[in-house]
């Protein structure tokens, strides 16, 4: 037990060689996984793959595109914890600005939407670290984003969007609101839990071993 709680401690001074050198092999193998998985993440961002990257909706709601760059991200998390899923996400933000079509708008948005869904799933999954643990994560998470996008969308990447692109000419209703956005997000947020608690059995032992 008290092995556990200074491992826990990389910090701590008084660690025994051993655990500094375990605290070592941690930090270098979280770095490198991170690396691997904004990697993934990045590639799949970038590309296109039909048909879960498609503008099935008018505008200005067209810009709403379903990828599978958040899995890596929530991999990411789960394996090393919180703030490695963000940083994936972070990464994959900053590749591709340089590429963006939407005047940064989408990829800020994709920021905001994703690091709600990631960071929620990852940190409860941290304190359970289960598959139990991880379905729950990913079930608050979902509603969580929900929130998050339907806020975000309402309020501002819409007006942004639309007044950068549009010139504001395209009507804001509520109605179009609840039946593109609401109805996008729960098939994308089902699309992407589903894949990871996929990829999630797959590697959950080698998930285990890490830490």
């Amino acid at each position: 037990m008290e092995k556990e709680k200074n491992l826990q401690n990389c910090e701590n001074a008084n660690l025994e060689s051993k655990d500094k050198h375990e605290c070592k092999r941690r930090r270098i193998v979280t770095i490198v996984g991170t690396a691997i998985f904004a990697a993934i993440s990045v590639l799949l961002y970038i590309t296109k793959v039909p048909p879960f990257v498609f503008p099935i909706f008018p505008p200005p709601f067209s810009f709403l595109e379903i990828n599978f760059s958040e899995v890596p991200a929530l991999i990411a998390g789960f394996a090393y914890g919180p703030l490695s899923g963000f940083i994936v996400l972070l990464i994959r933000f900053l590749v591709k600005l340089p590429l963006s079509t939407t005047m940064m708008i989408g990829e800020l948005a994709d920021l905001i939407y994703s690091s709600s869904f990631v960071l929620v799933a990852t940190i409860v999954y941290k304190y359970r670290r289960t598959f139990k643990g991880a379905l729950l994560g990913l079930g608050i998470a979902f509603g969580v984003q929900l929130l998050v996008s339907g806020l975000a969308n309402y309020f501002v990447i819409y007006h942004l969007y639309n007044n950068l692109f549009f010139r504001g000419n395209i009507p804001f209703t509520a109605g179009n609101f609840i039946i593109y956005v609401i109805p996008f997000n729960v098939i994308k947020n089902l699309i992407i839990a589903i894949l990871t608690l996929l990829v999630y059995k797959r590697t959950s032992r080698f998930i285990k071993q890490l830490f």
